[in-house]
């Protein structure tokens, strides 16, 4: 897992994003522990293609904490993985990286568009339960259910501006057939796709990079 239980806080929030006993005591991972395995590796072949995350994959090795990126490897996984401050143009453009640390003076990696995409499939699958006719809205004894909806948009918004922006001063750009759309948003932060195409621009960096075109919603649909 790249993403941990601090990345749980906040506005997304998950009372299950904690150690389990059992984590420690028998080596198996609780269920949300999976439920995160699935969803990261769902969201980075979505957006980098199954080959160039492959690739990335054999790049990564957690136990180096300082950079998730094994010693021997190329600078570009670790620019992917941890982001970099880069001049495309004549300006000075930031990519956060796929973890990052927010305030800027935290001390500890706390932030992933990664931990969005779990949390906006986490609340999707515990709203509802699956029965024998049909799936039931989830209740809570002696309190009244609240829709996630809100929140949970929110979540989804943010996770797609952080891996492809937002509609504000669009630049159109066409790499391997996909065409897409970035946005500079006046504080040089680019989304993923961005900084890949720019990568890609001169000489491929990332190659096979292959990503699928995400939307943004406005309403919360179960």
């Amino acid at each position: 897992m790249i993403t941990a239980s601090t990345y749980y806080k906040g506005e997304i929030y998950i009372p299950q994003a904690k150690p389990s006993i059992s984590d420690d005591a028998v080596g198996s991972k609780n269920d949300f522990s999976f439920i995160v395995d699935k969803y990261e590796e769902d969201c980075l072949i979505k957006c980098l293609g199954i080959s160039l995350y492959r690739e990335f994959l054999t790049n990564i090795d957690t136990t180096v904490t300082a950079t998730f990126i094994k010693a021997n490897s190329d600078a570009k996984w670790n620019e992917l993985m941890n982001g970099v401050e880069y001049v495309k143009d004549g300006k000075t453009l930031y990519w956060r990286g796929i973890r990052f640390k927010t305030p800027l003076n935290a001390t500890e990696f706390n932030r992933s568009f990664l931990a969005n995409y779990v949390y906006w499939h986490y609340m999707s699958s515990q709203y509802t339960s699956t029965t024998t006719t049909g799936e039931k809205e989830n209740k809570s004894a002696n309190a009244d259910n609240v829709s996630p909806g809100t929140k949970v948009i929110k979540a989804w918004n943010e996770f797609v501006e952080m891996v492809q922006g937002v509609d504000t001063h669009p630049i159109v750009y066409n790499y391997s057939g996909f065409i897409g759309v970035d946005y500079y948003r006046g504080n040089n932060h680019v989304s993923l796709y961005q900084f890949i195409n720019d990568k890609n621009t001169d000489a491929v960096v990332y190659d096979n990079f292959k990503p699928i075109n995400w939307q943004a919603v406005t309403q919360f649909n179960l």
